[in-house]
C-alpha cells in the first residue's frame, strides 16, 4: 500500500501536542489539534488557550508564524469526525493507560483504512495501548516518541509492535527522516525505549556517585559537561531543566517494570530527592531545585544545594585541574582515553567509576531494547546533545581496555561484557558487508516484483512482505556505511563556508578598525576637551573659595571690633544695600543659567561637541556681567558682615548661595559629557553592526525557492538564536540544506533540511 500524508491529526494540545503540531505545520501539511471541550460557551476555548502558548513560545515553537494557518483547532465531542480526513493520526494525551485505549477504540471508528495510528507515549508499552482493538487497526499502530521541543530536539523513537506493518513502520521513519529532519531510531517496546531507560541509569549513577563520595553539586557539573562533551547543563543543572518530578515518576516507573533487570534498585530515588520533590522544589520551574535562583543587588545568580546538609549557599565556582590540563585535546575521544589515564586523580576518578558503570549497563540492555548497537549511540546523542554514544565512548577507550577496568572493578558480569565487547567490534565490520547486503536486498527485490505478476495476490503481498523486512535491514546498513561518505561531503562545503566567511571577516574587519580609530580620535579630542575645562574649573573655584573665606575671616574680625559702636541707622542701611547687591546677583545668575540652557541646547541638536564646547566657552565670557554682579554682592556682604553679628547669618546664606552656581556649572558639564559618550557608544555600535553583516552572510541554500537573504531574515525572526549569541564556528552556522523531500508528503520541500539545520545550530538542552 502507498501512504501519503496530506493532513495529520493530533489530540492532546499540551506542551508536546502542540508542539508536535506546529512542528507538522512548519513542513507545510495540515494539522487538526484536539483537546477536550472546555465548560464555557466557547467550547473551542481550552485548545484555544493552549495553542495561544505554542504561538508565543520561545524558543519558537512555528518555524513561521504563517504557519499557525495550517491548524484548526476543535474539540474531542464537537470536532472528533475531522479526523476521518487525517492521514496519520498522533496521540498525545494523559500518560495513563485506561484514556488511552478509551481513546484508541474512538480512533478506531473513525479513521480510515490507510490511515496511521501513533502514541507518543514515553514509558507506557505501546502493545497495551492498542491490545483491544483489531487487526486493522494494529497493523496500523505503533509508538512515535518526540522529545520536547520537538522542533529542536532530533531524536525521533519509532516504536513497532509486532503486530505493526513492516511497510507502516519503514514509511513513519522515512518521513520522520526526510520530511521532519528528525534522527530516527527503531527502539523494541521495552520500559523507557532507549533514550530515558539508559538516560535515567546516567543521571542516578552520576547523582548517587556525588552523594556517596562527597562530591558536591557543583564540582560534579563542572566535570560531567563540555568535558567530556556533554552540554554545560552536565548533570544537576540538567536534572532542574528536565524537572525533579519527571525524574522522581520516571525512577519510579523504570523500578516497578524493570523486574528483572539486575540494576533494579539503582533507579530508587535518593533521600535528598525524595526531600526536595516534597517541598515542591522541582528545578527551573519553581525556582529551586538542586540549584536555587537568588536575585542579589548585582545580578541574578544560581546557588547550589549542600547535598550533607539540605541548605542553598552561595556559588564557589570550583576549578578543577583536570579540566585545565585536557581541555584543549580538541577530541572528545582521545581527551576522555587521556581522564582515564590519571586514575590518581580526584576528578578523574569519578568520571571513570561512573563511565565504566554506564557503559556497562548499555551493553546488558542492548539486546532487550533495539537490534543495533549504533541506535542506542544515535538515541543518546540526539536526545541529550552528547558528542559520543556509550559505544562509540567505549570504542575510544578501547574495547578491550574497557573489558578489563570493568573486570578489575567488578562492575559487571563477564559475560554480559564479553558480550557487549563483541557487539562493539561488529559494529566495525558493519561498513565491510553493507555493500554485499545492499546488492542482495535489490536481487531480492527484482525477484519478489516478478513473482508479484506471476503469483495470485495473496502470494504476492507475502513476498512484498518479506522483501520490504529484508529491504529494511539493508537500507539501515546502507545508511550506516553512507554516514561517512555525507560526512567528507559536509566537510567539503564547511571549509568552502569557511573560505568565504574569512574573506568577510577581513572586509568586516577593516571595516571595524576605521570605524573604531575615528572613534578613538573623537573620543580623546572630547577628554582633552574636559580635562582643559575642569582644569579652568577648578583652578577658578579654588581661587575663589580662597577669597571667600578672606573675606569672611576679616568680615568676622570687624563684626566683633564695630558692633558695639554700630548705630540702628548703619545696620539698616546695610540691610538694604545687601538686598540690593542680592538682587543683582540674582538677575546675573539668571541670565547666566539662561545663557548655558541655550548653549547646551544648540550643542545637542548639532551633534557637535567641539561647537558645543565652544559655546559653552562663550557662555563663559559673555557672563562677565553676571561676575561683575556677583562682586557687587560680595561688596554688599562685606558692608552688611561689618554691621553687626546678625550679619555675619547673612554672609554665610550668600556664600551657600555661591556653592548651588558651583554645582550647577559641574551639573551642566556633567550633561555634555553624556552626550559626548551617547555620540561614542554610536559610533561602537555601528562598527558592530558592519561586522555582524559579514558574519552573517551565506551563500544561496539549494533547493528553496529563495534567496539566502530572505533565507535569514525568515531564520533569525523564527529562531530563539540571535546573531549576538552565535559562536564564531562555521559548525554553529553551516547551512548544509541537500536532499529530497520525501514520498507521500505535501508540504514544502526542502523542510527537512531546514530542520536539521535547525538541529545543528541550535541545540537546545533538553
Amino acid at each position: 500500500m502507498n501512504y501519503k500524508i496530506n493532513k495529520v491529526g493530533v489530540i492532546g494540545a499540551g506542551t508536546m501536542g502542540g508542539g508536535i503540531a506546529a512542528l507538522i505545520a512548519g513542513t507545510g501539511v495540515s494539522v487538526v489539534l484536539l483537546d477536550v471541550p472546555a465548560d464555557d460557551v466557547d467550547r473551542n476555548k481550552t485548545v484555544k488557550a493552549l495553542w495561544e502558548r505554542q504561538r508565543k513560545s520561545s524558543p519558537a515553537a512555528l518555524f513561521t508564524p504563517e504557519a499557525a494557518n495550517l491548524v484548526t483547532l476543535g474539540n474531542t465531542e464537537d470536532d472528533f469526525d475531522k479526523l476521518r480526513e487525517c492521514d496519520w493520526i498522533i496521540e498525545v494525551i494523559i500518560e495513563q493507560l485506561e484514556p488511552k485505549q478509551q481513546l484508541m477504540a474512538r480512533i478506531e471508528g473513525v479513521r480510515k483504512p490507510s490511515a496511521i495510528v501513533s502514541s507518543n507515549t514515553s514509558g507506557i508499552p505501546i502493545s497495551s495501548i492498542g491490545a483491544k482493538c483489531g487487526d486493522a487497526f494494529r497493523k496500523h499502530f505503533l509508538g512515535t516518541h518526540f522529545f520536547n521541543p520537538p522542533r529542536y530536539l532530533k531524536l525521533l523513537e519509532v516504536i513497532p509492535t509486532a503486530d505493526t506493518a513492516l511497510e507502516v513502520t519503514a514509511f513513519i521513519k522515512d518521513s520522520g527522516t526526510n520530511h521532519l529532519g528528525k534522527g530516527v531510531v527503531i527502539c523494541k517496546d521495552t520500559p523507557g525505549f532507549i533514550a530515558n531507560r539508559i538516560g535515567a541509569f546516567v543521571n542516578q549513577v552520576r547523582m548517587l556517585a556525588a552523594i556517596e563520595n562527597d562530591y558536591s553539586v557543583e564540582e560534579v557539573d563542572a566535570i560531567t559537561g563540555v568535558l567530556i562533551g556533554n552540554p554545560k547543563t552536565a548533570t544537576f543543572r540538567l536534572a532542574d531543566l528536565v524537572g525533579l518530578d519527571v525524574i522522581w515518576n520516571l525512577n519510579r516507573n523504570q523500578h516497578a517494570a524493570l523486574l528483572n533487570d539486575e540494576s533494579r534498585e539503582l533507579f530508587t530515588s535518593s533521600e535528598i530527592l525524595n526531600k526536595l520533590v516534597a517541598q515542591k522544589a522541582l528545578g527551573n520551574k519553581t525556582g529551586a531545585g538542586f540549584y536555587k535562583t537568588v536575585q542579589t543587588a548585582a545580578s541574578r545568580e544560581f546557588f547550589p544545594l549542600n547535598l550533607k546538609t539540605g541548605q542553598y549557599e552561595p556559588p564557589t565556582k570550583p576549578r578543577s585541574a583536570l579540566y585545565g590540563e585536557v581541555k584543549d585535546i580538541e577530541d572528545i575521544g582521545q581527551r576522555i582515553k587521556e581522564i582515564f589515564k590519571r586514575t590518581d586523580d580526584r576528578d578523574a576518578i569519578y568520571l571513570i567509576e561512573t563511565t565504566l558503570k554506564i557503559l556497562a549497563y548499555a551493553a546488558r540492555c542492548a539486546p532487550g531494547i533495539c537490534d543495533s548497537i549504533a541506535e542506542i549511540d544515535n538515541a543518546m546523542k540526539w536526545g541529550f546533545n552528547s558528542a559520543l554514544g556509550p559505544f562509540e565512548m567505549w570504542d575510544a577507550l578501547g574495547v578491550r581496555e574497557g573489558v578489563a577496568m570493568m573486570r578489575e572493578r567488578e562492575i559487571a558480569r563477564n559475560r554480559a561484557v564479553d558480550v557487549a565487547g563483541a557487539a562493539a567490534r561488529e559494529l566495525t565490520n558493519a561498513a565491510r558487508i553493507a555493500e554485499e547486503m545492499k546488492t542482495r536486498a535489490a536481487e531480492i527485490a527484482r525477484d519478489a516484483e516478478i513473482r508479484s505478476r506471476e503469483i495470485e495476490k495473496q502470494e504476492a503481498i507475502e513476498a512484498a512482505e518479506i522483501s520490504s523486512r529484508r529491504l529494511v535491514d539493508s537500507q539501515r546498513i546502507e545508511k550506516e556505511a553512507e554516514t561517512t561518505v555525507e560526512k567528507i561531503a559536509r566537510d567539503q562545503k564547511i571549509r568552502n563556508l569557511e573560505i568565504a566567511r574569512n574573506k568577510a571577516l577581513d572586509t568586516a574587519q577593516i571595516a571595524a578598525e576605521e570605524a573604531v580609530e575615528a572613534a578613538r580620535v573623537a573620543k580623546a579630542k572630547m577628554v582633552d576637551a574636559e580635562r582643559i575645562l575642569a582644569e579652568q574649573d577648578l583652578d577658578a573655584r579654588k581661587l575663589e573659595r580662597r577669597k571667600v573665606l578672606e573675606q569672611l575671616e576679616i568680615a568676622r574680625v570687624q563684626v566683633l571690633r564695630e558692633a558695639e559702636i554700630a548705630s540702628q541707622e548703619e545696620i539698616e542701611r546695610a540691610r538694604i544695600a545687601s538686598e540690593r547687591g542680592l538682587d543683582d546677583a540674582r538677575i546675573g545668575h539668571q541670565t547666566e543659567r539662561r545663557k548655558l540652557e541655550i548653549a547646551r541646547e544648540r550643542a545637542i541638536d548639532e551633534a557637535n561637541m567641539e561647537k558645543a564646547i565652544a559655546l559653552y566657552q562663550k557662555s563663559l565670557e559673555e557672563s562677565a556681567a553676571a561676575v561683575e554682579a556677583e562682586n557687587a554682592r560680595a561688596r554688599a556682604v562685606e558692608a552688611a558682615e561689618r554691621a553687626t553679628t546678625a550679619g555675619e547669618a547673612e554672609i554665610a546664606s550668600r556664600a551657600k548661595v555661591v556653592g548651588v552656581t558651583a554645582a550647577e556649572l559641574d551639573a551642566e558639564r556633567t550633561r555634555i559629557a553624556a552626550e559626548a559618550e551617547k555620540i561614542r557608544k554610536a559610533v561602537e555600535a555601528e562598527a558592530q553592526r558592519l561586522i555582524y553583516e559579514a558574519e552573517t552572510c551565506s551563500p544561496t541554500v539549494p533547493g528553496w525557492g529563495f534567496s539566502s537573504a530572505s533565507f535569514w531574515t525568515a531564520w533569525k525572526a523564527s529562531s530563539p538564536l540571535r546573531p549576538s549569541r552565535w559562536k564564531r564556528s562555521t559548525r554553529s552556522r553551516s547551512c548544509s540544506l541537500a536532499g529530497p523531500a520525501p514520498r507521500g508528503w505535501t508540504g514544502r520541500t526542502g523542510t527537512a533540511e531546514v530542520a536539521a539545520a535547525a538541529h545543528r545550530s541550535a541545540r537546545p538542552t533538553r
